[in-house]
């Protein structure tokens, strides 16, 4: 069953919990997931595990961004 596929979902608070239950429901049914979570270290150990991509609670993505210059 893939009522999800090709959909993107982002999951907030889903690091743990409910969110990550719902990450992970998600992801059986196909969709790709970004997730967020101020837990930084269990939310990218979720994303690792489960082949899903995170997105940093300010708006950055791990590895993917450029520093910013001082002052912005």
């Amino acid at each position: 069953m893939a009522q999800l596929q090709g959909k993107i979902a982002l999951v907030t608070g889903s690091a743990r919990g409910i969110g990550a239950g719902i990450a992970k429901a998600f992801l059986a049914e196909g969709a790709i997931i970004w997730i967020s979570d101020i837990v930084d270290q269990a939310g990218q150990a979720l994303a690792d595990g489960q082949a899903a991509h995170r997105i940093n609670t300010d708006g950055t993505f791990p590895g993917c961004n450029p520093p910013r210059p001082a002052g912005n």
